[in-house]
């Protein structure tokens, strides 16, 4: 799990040798031998080593082929541009602040980020264990941390699929403040997105001005991964549509940072459904995440903090 959060959050992945650019009319054509590249929006690729300036940095593809992308390039003369240039996935921008051995603090680099830290520990064959805090010194002294040793010693747990040779189905969804990681619940690999497990760490959308401590970890409460860890459920309850059921843990500090009491109850504020479709049907391979989910400070007073 660590190198999948190391090339998704830090390195890019599927690295490809450009052999030239060619600009016409504002738009860029690179070729690169099957590179494997999409057009969906929001795979961004980064471009490296074009003595063009212009035609580097996190781009988004517009077209492909088989051996060619485009993608915009306003500014850049007409001609054709070579070099030592690469593509490759872009990375979200993250930083790996600490290592250890099976561990790793990972960091927002953002400037408008919060600045809670995200503790991996990825020593299990089976489950990542997962922490947040507001800072670490070393891989394993941090400040704050949520869920705390008292609330759930090690961390909140995150299911990483059978310890086998089968291929498993993960993904990662995210950007520069906030992830989604999905990886599967059962022993073999999966055709569908049902009952996918999810991890999700970041910034949410705060409601109170200057509320710098308003990051959540949502990920599982014990090993029992399907009845205790968010997921992406199907079932006749939801009409047979996609929706993201939270069983799990979601962790948060108040809004002070000072209140070591200020986390969210781990397992009784969010156990109903939320972002629910019950109007059409979706194709597999397409996840739904109902916005907004309102987030709460406390479950007694139900005062809403952010979504």
């Amino acid at each position: 799990m660590l190198e999948v959060l190391r090339v998704c959050l830090l390195n890019g992945f599927n690295t490809r040798s450009v052999t030239s650019i060619v600009v016409a009319s504002g738009v860029a054509t690179a070729t690169a031998a099957t590179h494997g590249y999409t057009s969906t929006y929001g795979k961004l690729l980064l471009i490296e080593g074009s003595g063009e300036a212009l035609l580097n940095g996190r781009k988004q593809p517009l077209s492909v082929t088989t051996n060619t992308f485009t993608y915009a390039a306003p500014g850049v003369a007409d001609g054709t541009y070579t070099g030592t240039i690469t593509a490759k996935r872009a990375p979200l921008g993250w930083a790996e602040a600490l290592t250890g051995t099976h561990k790793a603090i990972f960091q927002r680099t953002a400037p408008e980020a919060n600045t809670q830290v995200l503790r991996v520990e990825d020593s299990d064959a089976l489950y990542t264990r997962l922490v947040m805090a507001e800072s670490a010194s070393d891989v394993d002294t941090l400040t704050d941390p949520a869920p705390t040793t008292a609330q759930l010693s090690g961390g909140a747990y995150l299911y990483k699929g059978q310890n086998n040779t089968t291929p498993k189905r993960w993904a990662i969804v995210g950007n520069h403040r906030f992830i989604y990681l999905f990886t599967p619940t059962g022993n073999t690999a999966q055709n569908s997105e049902a009952d996918q497990l999810l991890l999700c760490f970041g910034d949410g959308v705060n409601y109170f001005p200057g509320d710098s401590h308003f990051c959540i970890l949502c990920a599982g409460t014990t090993t029992t991964h399907t009845t205790n860890g968010p997921k992406i459920a199907q079932s006749s309850a939801m009409g047979a549509n996609w929706g993201l059921s939270q069983y799990g843990s979601v962790v948060s500090r108040s809004r002070s940072g000072a209140d070591k009491s200020g986390i969210f109850d781990t397992q009784s504020v969010f156990q109903q459904r939320v972002g629910l479709v019950t109007s059409i049907t979706l194709p597999q391979a397409i996840w739904v995440i109902g916005k907004p989910v309102f987030l709460v400070d406390d479950y007694a007073t139900k005062e809403i903090r952010g979504e």
